[in-house]
């Protein structure tokens, strides 16, 4: 049963309780929304920082390589 149809037969089969659990249920639903919203924003930073991690760690790597290089130069040139 789809959502705008079940709001009317609660209604009318339970009376003000039916009032009261459609409420609840619309309740539930935006929070459980807004709460869907939010994990898919966290995910997406999560990738964000995952890359952003990833990128430093070859930098890191790309320095030290190159801090190699310098002291195999410096070397030599003793």
């Amino acid at each position: 049963m789809e959502w705008t149809a079940a709001i009317p037969k609660l209604i009318e089969q339970y009376g003000l309780p039916g009032i009261v659990i459609v409420v609840l249920l619309y309740v539930c639903r935006t929070l459980w929304a807004a709460f869907l919203e939010q994990a898919k924003k966290r995910a997406e930073d999560g990738v964000t920082i995952a890359l952003a991690m990833e990128r430093n760690t070859q930098a890191i790597e790309g320095n030290k390589q190159a801090i190699e290089s310098l002291r195999d130069v410096i070397r030599e040139r003793r």
